[in-house]
């Protein structure tokens, strides 16, 4: 059974914070997705950075992470993700997840979040002189998400340390609720779970067959 989960964020820009994501994923037994990969699957009718929606729609679980760098936009996203239009891949991504309802784990810098708060008070404050490498769209972007309502689930980091930290607490928990209203897929999962993740600080306890 192999459980997959999306991994969304500016690629260059975030290169070994995204591999030690990886490695933390697949240590667990895990199969992740990063858009960067070699291998990563792509549809031949559609541009590369829209067929990446298709491939988040098959997981579970996405892990975001939002820093300074927004990422080029693109208009044409087919038909089928014509609302993406003018998005970058992350932000398309993203806003695709929390449509599907999926379980989003979004994790936004420390500097990215401070600067957020400054301009959410005076948007203007940038229009001059922004910090160094900071996209003042990638701050629309994370107002979007802090707009929505239920909230989403979004945590600050400084570090990949603070990411690994969470995801320990965190990964088998929102696993869980993706899958505890559908009886066969939570014995199953749960299973899975407990063979390749183990205790390793999660919600463990809580997992019981039905």
């Amino acid at each position: 059974m192999a459980l997959h989960v999306f991994v969304s964020s500016a690629c260059y820009e975030l290169r070994d914070l995204r591999a030690s994501i990886k490695q933390w994923l697949t240590q667990r037994g895990v199969e992740p997705y990063l858009s960067d990969d070699p291998g990563f699957p792509n549809t031949d009718s559609m541009p590369p950075y829209a067929s990446c929606l298709l491939t988040l729609e098959r997981c579970p679980l996405v892990i975001g992470v939002v820093d300074r760098h927004y990422g080029a936009k693109f208009a044409d996203w087919g038909d089928a993700y014509a609302d993406y239009s003018g998005c970058s891949p992350t932000h398309a991504e993203l806003r695709h997840a929390f449509k599907l309802r999926k379980q989003v784990l979004l994790y936004v810098h420390n500097d990215t979040w401070n600067f957020y708060e400054v301009w959410r008070k005076n948007r203007d404050a940038f229009k001059t002189s922004a910090p160094s490498g900071l996209d003042v769209a990638t701050l629309e972007m994370f107002h979007e998400f802090k707009k929505m309502v239920p909230a989403p689930w979004m945590q600050r980091f400084s570090d990949v340390n603070d990411i690994w930290e969470s995801l320990n607490k965190e990964f088998v928990n929102r696993l869980y609720e993706h899958f505890e209203d559908r009886e066969k897929q939570v014995r199953d999962v749960t299973a899975y779970l407990l063979k390749k993740i183990g205790s390793s600080g999660n919600r463990v306890g809580d997992f019981g067959g039905s």
